[in-house]
């Protein structure tokens, strides 16, 4: 509700300072801030979360390569071998040709130990095109089998896709990354 209102409260100072300069506007009182989300895995988590998802190859591949890279799942599901360089250790997030938006998502450099990983899948993927794939199609969105996994794991409901970014980003924060380099 506090966004909505917020959202209310600069339309109205909007038009009056465009459309109505002597028109009064009401106070809108906002509520209080909540307290920050603490939205994030923690290595234990992640391991039992890992550990319920052996037996689905494309969510092990999905979940590995969020954790250790922080990607956004749309970069993850669309990840292509020709994206990765295994010798050099640099993963591309985004198609060479492919239209800039705001989410940015530059280069990244692999750690060894996703890079040990990419190594062993790429031996094992033969002609494949991409990383993530489900029977030989490439996945979209991981829900069903996400949730599954989460529930058998017995993890909260934050624990999403989209977590791995923010577990991604906090591992590193504890860990003493300066904040420019984690972004």
């Amino acid at each position: 509700a506090r966004r909505e209102l917020a959202f209310l409260n600069a339309s109205l100072q909007h038009w009056k300072a465009n459309h109505a300069p002597m028109m009064p506007t009401p106070k809108i009182k906002l509520p209080p801030k909540p307290q920050p989300r603490q939205d994030f895995m923690t290595r234990g988590q992640a391991a039992l979360f890992l550990w319920k998802a052996r037996r689905t190859p494309h969510l092990a591949r999905f979940f590995i390569i969020g954790w250790y890279t922080g990607s956004r799942r749309s970069v993850i599901t669309g990840l292509k071998w020709s994206m990765v360089n295994l010798d050099d250790g640099i993963m591309q997030r985004k198609p060479r040709n492919a239209v800039k938006t705001k989410k940015r998502s530059p280069p990244v450099k692999i750690g060894g130990r996703l890079l040990a990983h990419l190594r062993r899948w790429r031996r094992m993927d033969g002609q494949a095109t991409h990383i993530v794939r489900h029977r030989g199609k490439a996945i979209h969105r991981p829900v069903s089998s996400w949730e599954r996994v989460r529930d058998l794991a017995g993890l909260p409901d934050y624990v999403t896709p989209h977590v791995l970014r923010h577990s991604r980003a906090t591992t590193m924060m504890r860990a003493g990354v300066n904040p420019w380099d984690a972004a």
